[in-house]
């Protein structure tokens, strides 16, 4: 497991999007549906967000865009607080939560999303404008006075940071407001994964691997040995790839769909037995339930890590 932590920091980290956590501990951090979760890898633009410092946090909301009520984040990190036996610091003045108004040239009119912000606040004039109206808003909170004496707040915004690196735009706000600034991720798919997810599959095909998206696998047939022949759907004609190994990583389903049939899990693992150089990877995995370990990520990495560390080193797998 640490070896897979280790190797994933170390790409980010050298795709200038670096996480932190050490996969030991996790973070508490906040969530746009009200709830804390535990955490364990987080890019840096969320590292100031876990719930246990003593900081007061102002949670700041934009008028309009969905999927982010400032004032019920605000409430449950005090009362996630309370819970967990946090008595009152002399400087904590607990979560409070104000709204921002943003007039995005380009978007008026239309529904504000995450992305759609994102993108607003990647050029550098929006990022000022939308820092100008945040120093006007924190003159009129309550919090005003901590932050203009000892610095003991920080500010909690939805994950709208720029749609490539929020860690850059926190660290420039960071910078003209002095204080910590974390992001919140906002819906499904949030834009922290989605940057996440963009720049590691740039990596990979930058490492010459084809990835196909979108399409079906129609058959899988094996020949001597362990030779492979994967059939996929692809537009126009099917096409037929050999392979010498096969990773089986469906993701979310209960079970892993082979040639558009649902085999279940026990199903699975019970080909991998008696099939060379066959592996199961992540949610497939018979007996495991993420649901209930409440662990999908770290599963997939580590077990994502250990069948391609196989493959690359040319071992045999049953």
């Amino acid at each position: 497991i640490q070896e897979s932590i280790a190797y994933l920091k170390k790409i980010t980290a050298a795709l200038d999007y670096p996480l932190v956590g050490n996969g030991m501990n996790n973070y508490l951090l906040p969530t746009s549906f009200g709830t804390i979760r535990p955490t364990a890898l987080v890019p840096t633009s969320m590292d100031a967000g876990d719930i246990r410092q003593d900081k007061a946090s102002i949670i700041i909301g934009v008028q309009g865009l969905l999927d982010f009520p400032a004032k019920l984040i605000a409430d449950r990190i005090n009362i996630a607080r309370s819970r967990l036996g946090l008595s009152p610091h002399e400087q904590w003045l607990g979560a409070e939560a104000i709204s921002l108004q943003i007039e995005a040239e380009g978007i008026r009119g239309q529904q504000l999303t995450p992305l759609a912000l994102a993108c607003w606040l990647q050029h550098v004039e929006n990022l000022e404008l939308f820092i100008s109206k945040l120093k006007s808003k924190l003159s009129k909170s309550s919090c005003t006075s901590s932050y203009k004496n000892n610095k003991s707040i920080r500010i909690g915004v939805p994950a709208i940071l720029g749609s490539s690196y929020g860690s850059k735009q926190v660290h420039l706000i960071e910078a003209e407001l002095q204080c910590p600034v974390f992001e919140i991720p906002v819906g499904q798919p949030t834009l922290p994964g989605i940057r996440l997810y963009q720049l590691l599959l740039d990596y990979v095909k930058g490492q010459g691997i084809r990835v196909q998206m979108g399409v079906p696998v129609i058959s899988i047939s094996s020949g001597s040995g362990t030779n492979y022949k994967v059939t996929i759907g692809t537009p126009g004609k099917p096409v037929a790839y050999g392979a010498n190994y096969l990773v089986i990583a469906t993701g979310g389903s209960p079970g892993a769909s082979l040639a558009g049939q649902e085999v279940p899990l026990e199903g699975m693992a019970a080909i991998a037995k008696v099939q060379p150089n066959l592996m199961i990877v992540g949610r497939a995995l018979g007996g495991y339930d993420p649901a209930i370990e409440k662990n999908g990520l770290g599963v997939a990495l580590a077990t994502g890590y250990f069948a391609g560390k196989k493959i690359a080193e040319g071992e045999s797998c049953q």
